[in-house]
């Protein structure tokens, strides 16, 4: 597992004092490539010093769902429950989870985000591209606003509860989007 410094995201003020930059502006222009080990791969990622909703870096949690899925032997090593089932990588940010279980044989992976205006989307597409991967769908959502994208067998999700506040909704989502 990569240590702290291998998955920081770039630093940026914008956003923190009234006057400054457009937080926007700040997540488009402040992309930083970064090389990632993922287990034991190694992955091109680009990652951003800001974003409203958080969606601008890989969270610790995605290593950890990764040894989970792809470990050799058991308790984890369950790779298999995911192939031939439809999965959602929910609250996606940079979409290395989906890339790397894309990349392990996960034909059937969904990624989805906060509705942004495709901010989120074009860089989880950019990261695919960077990678030489064929890109997965993805699902602009915000949650408890109403799901429209179908039910999916497993929901992979990690470091999402950030916010009490977004409990009720985040639930809200799930109850749709799971079968």
């Amino acid at each position: 597992m990569p240590n702290d410094r291998d998955i920081d995201a770039p630093i940026n003020f914008a956003g923190l004092w009234p006057d400054s930059d457009d937080e926007e502006e700040a997540f488009v222009d402040n992309g930083e490539e970064q090389i990632v080990e993922v287990c034991g791969v190694d992955l091109k990622v680009r990652q951003y010093a800001y974003h409203s909703h958080n969606a601008n870096r890989v969270w610790p949690g995605t290593f950890n769902l990764c040894e989970y899925y792809l470990s050799p032997s058991p308790p984890t090593g369950c790779l298999s429950d995911l192939k031939g089932k439809r999965v959602l990588e929910l609250g996606t940010a940079t979409g290395l989870l989906a890339l790397r279980m894309s990349m392990s044989g996960v034909s059937n992976i969904v990624t989805s985000d906060v509705s942004d205006g495709g901010l989120v989307r074009d860089n989880v597409l950019f990261n695919f591209s960077l990678n030489k991967v064929p890109p997965v769908p993805h699902l602009e959502h915000t949650w408890g606003t109403g799901w429209g994208g179908g039910r999916f067998d497993v929901v992979l999700a990690s470091d999402i509860l950030l916010y009490v506040a977004a409990y009720d909704a985040l639930v809200k989502t799930l109850g749709e989007v799971g079968g």
